[in-house]
């Protein structure tokens, strides 16, 4: 793949002469292997509300190829001519993580918009390296620059301004926005399990979802220092007792762990109060949590989407001074607390049971919601983005 790019790179440089359609808008997530978050959101509302736009979707997957052409859905293979083709001639593209998101040796003079997939409490991308032969090879290898990122608030301004994302070169731009998966949030429909869950134990069940970052000790050798961390057997986790205690709530204990994590719950008995949602039973992680009615989280991104929805947060965070070791945060964590924090299992379902019994952090949410998300609240945030592109 690294010949591949060496090779095309003149190319790259080159395509710049080929005409751009401002029509022709392309859309990728995750380096084509998935479906989902900003650009699927973007995408989706952009095929409902302007057909005079050629929206298509890029993937490498062929399971998500073949998804979304049985739905209809404008959608390429990568390693096809065609979406070569395509990316050469559009004149506007989407992604949530990197250029390979898209055919990125076919993306010199596309407008390019990064939507992101979450503000970031840890510390991501690239920081120039200041060997100038370095700072040489990185502006050959990632030629192209962003044009527009998007923040939810000028807090994240100073921590993006100094990254490079795949690129030589910071963001061009930064503008607050609201993301387009919050508009999820006022859909009027529910996932299949939130359904199925109501249908078994009543209309006004309770939903606990607990969603632990990703631990990379668990997965690279290079933190193998520090030891394996089992966030269930480490800290107490005992499944009986979250089934009691989600009896005596009347509640559904979700747990939907990060796609690149291995800690397992073990769960040896009947357990139907505690329910691990797997990714195929899924659809839409952000209808999901509309429908959830307390979050438990530790240093995901997705403490910031949940406070747009004021509901009762709890961090998790049971490895918080040994986390800091291996990786760094860009804010002191302090900073964005919005709820109780637990250090254990135990400690964590007494705060579930204080949390719906009386929320008593509703102003504290409110104060870190004023610093992390400043865009306006009451409007389609898809909208907001598509009118945004018509102007840059």
């Amino acid at each position: 793949m690294s010949l591949l790019k060496l090779i095309l790179l003149p190319f790259w440089y080159l395509s710049s002469w080929i005409p751009r359609n401002r029509n022709i808008w392309v859309f990728g997530s995750n380096t084509g292997n998935s479906y989902g978050d900003n650009t699927r959101y973007f995408f989706e509302y952009i095929l409902e509300n302007h057909t005079e736009i050629k929206a298509v979707w890029i993937t490498r997957s062929e399971a998500i190829y073949q998804k979304l052409k049985s739905q209809g859905y404008p959608v390429t293979k990568m390693q096809s001519y065609r979406a070569k083709w395509i990316c050469l001639r559009a004149g506007k593209g989407f992604t949530t993580h990197g250029k390979n998101d898209l055919c990125n040796e076919f993306t010199k003079g596309i407008v390019l918009y990064n939507l992101w997939h979450g503000m970031p409490i840890k510390t991501i991308g690239h920081i120039p390296p200041k060997n100038i032969l370095k700072r040489w090879y990185y502006r050959l290898w990632y030629p192209q620059k962003w044009n527009h990122f998007f923040i939810t608030s000028e807090m994240f301004r100073p921590v993006m301004e100094q990254y490079h994302i795949n690129s030589y070169k910071p963001v061009q731009e930064l503008n607050i926005m609201g993301m387009p998966r919050y508009d999820r949030y006022n859909l009027n429909w529910e996932e299949k399990l939130i359904r199925d869950n109501k249908n078994k134990f009543g209309e006004e069940l309770k939903f606990i979802l607990y969603c632990p970052t990703y631990r990379e000790q668990n997965e690279f050798e290079a933190y193998s220092e520090y030891g394996q961390i089992d966030i269930f057997e480490n800290y107490g986790f005992d499944p009986s007792e979250v089934q009691n205690l989600m009896e005596e709530l009347n509640a559904i204990f979700l747990v939907k762990m990060h796609p690149m994590a291995t800690d397992n719950i073990n769960l040896n008995g009947n357990f139907d109060r505690i329910k691990i949602v797997e990714g195929a039973e899924l659809d839409d992680m952000y209808t999901l949590i509309k429908d959830v009615d307390v979050l438990l989280s530790d240093y995901s991104s997705l403490l910031f989407d949940y406070l747009v929805l004021d509901r009762p947060i709890i961090h998790t965070v049971f490895d918080l001074e040994l986390y800091k070791k291996i990786r760094t945060f860009n804010f002191d964590y302090e900073e964005i607390v919005s709820g109780p924090k637990t250090t254990n299992w135990p400690s964590t379902l007494s705060a579930i049971k204080d949390c719906l019994e009386q929320d008593s952090f509703q102003a504290r949410r409110e104060m870190v919601n004023g610093l992390i998300n400043t865009f306006p609240s009451d409007i389609s945030h898809n909208k907001a983005l598509y009118d945004f592109c018509i102007r840059n």
